[in-house]
């Protein structure tokens, strides 16, 4: 049964609710993938949860990763890099990210992917991240 104020909320003010408080305990490893990206040093930080994620998904799918790498983590196993594209900008579209910053960060994706692709299509082979 779903509680009584649920019909009340749409489903953008539910996610700008979540994804704005969802770090109770302040640290990097307790903050969701999306709360990064509000500085400037969010490039560096992406990188490191990128490529360990990746590392995680090849060595040990069940490591500990934090709540940044466990947002990546769940994406690409789900839906692989097209679903982590897509829920990133959903995300930054909710929480009214400039066009600016999207761009950015949709490029630093592209770069990522294209850096680390090697690792990608051997997961994407080990059927570990879904080609879809």
């Amino acid at each position: 049964m779903q509680p009584f104020f649920w019909k009340k909320m749409t489903q953008h003010w539910f996610l700008k609710y979540l994804f704005r408080f969802s770090a109770i305990v302040e640290g990097s490893e307790m903050m969701s993938l999306i709360e990064h990206f509000h500085g400037d040093d969010w490039s560096d930080f992406f990188r490191d949860c990128f490529e360990n994620v990746l590392s995680v998904l090849k060595n040990d799918r069940h490591a500990f990763l934090g709540s940044a790498g466990d947002d990546l983590r769940s994406w690409f196993a789900a839906g692989g890099l097209p679903l982590v594209k897509e829920r990133l900008n959903r995300v930054m579209a909710v929480l009214d990210f400039p066009e600016r910053k999207r761009l950015q960060i949709n490029r630093f994706l592209a770069h990522l992917v294209y850096q680390n692709r090697s690792e990608l299509l051997h997961l994407m082979r080990q059927e570990i991240i879904p080609l879809i």
